[in-house]
């Protein structure tokens, strides 16, 4: 199944006809008892909240909808748009795609949604075809064998007070896996993309590199195991093969605190097996 066959059967997913009764039941039920004990108001607003998020996940009407509901409505800017398992003689794909939606500005949410988002998947999808096909033509010789993977995935790392950050993560290859994280942040009121100095102020660089220097430093000491590139290492050309400062484009991501954390790419500070090293920068 393609993009746009996933994307098809997610929106044609029916509301059950009873939705709102159901949900006015549990609202009433939690309404009725708020007398009740403790724990009776905790059981029945975890069970509204489940059928919430069940819901949203699931249903495109319905999470328009919750913007409408208050205090819980900024849940609902971030769906599920597409989630599909696609599988070929030569490639598999695990596709998972968010979508931003209930913005005020619909500009800067077809700017996420369009430029962004698709277009990563689209990238990936004609890269995909392309290695599948030399893959193909590489088994019929006998020399490769195996199947090219692709998983799409993201997660929601902010998302209150007009704040949203939210990651991509894309993982692909045959024998080994390469990953790749997107980021993206934005403040909703100013309906601007956030930078490091919006943050950190215009100190920015100084701040994050005396902090991820110490990290690496206290962390490579507490476990024999993390080990990150240094320029002194004899296997080491260039300086893009170590930490020796961020970069103007640095990616980062806010956590649910409200402080960047700063992401590396595979390979780029450290071996492989470290994956993508994440340091948290405290304002």
């Amino acid at each position: 199944m393609n993009f746009k066959k996933g994307k098809n059967l997610y929106k044609s997913t029916k509301i059950p006809k009873d939705l709102n009764q159901k949900i006015s039941k549990i609202i009433h039920e939690y309404e009725s008892n708020k007398e009740n004990n403790n724990q009776n108001i905790l059981s029945t607003a975890m069970s509204f909240c489940f059928l919430f998020v069940i819901l949203l996940n699931t249903n495109v009407t319905f999470a328009k909808t919750a913007k409408n509901i208050p205090i819980i409505g900024k849940v609902a800017e971030i769906l599920t748009w597409t989630d599909y398992h696609d599988e070929t003689e030569n490639s598999q794909r695990d596709i998972k795609i968010p979508e931003v939606a209930q913005l005020d500005n619909e500009i800067l949410q077809n700017k996420i949604n369009a430029q962004k988002i698709v277009d990563l998947l689209n990238e990936t999808e004609k890269s995909a075809n392309q290695i599948a096909e030399e893959i193909g033509k590489s088994n019929i010789n006998g020399s490769i064998y195996g199947k090219y993977h692709i998983r799409i995935d993201y997660e929601v790392k902010h998302n209150k007070d007009n704040i949203l950050s939210f990651i991509l993560i894309k993982e692909e290859g045959l024998n080994t896996s390469s990953k790749d994280i997107y980021t993206y942040n934005y403040n909703l009121e100013t309906e601007k993309e956030i930078k490091l100095e919006d943050i950190l102020g215009k100190d920015y660089k100084k701040i994050v590199d005396k902090q991820v220097y110490k990290q690496i430093e206290e962390q490579e000491k507490s476990d024999k195991n993390i080990r990150y590139f240094h320029a002194d290492d004899e296997y080491i050309r260039g300086e893009d093969n170590y930490f020796h400062g961020i970069s103007e484009n640095q990616s980062f991501y806010i956590n649910k605190d409200g402080n960047p954390v700063i992401i590396f790419d595979k390979y780029s500070i450290a071996a492989g097996y470290m994956g993508t090293p994440e340091f948290e920068i405290l304002k």
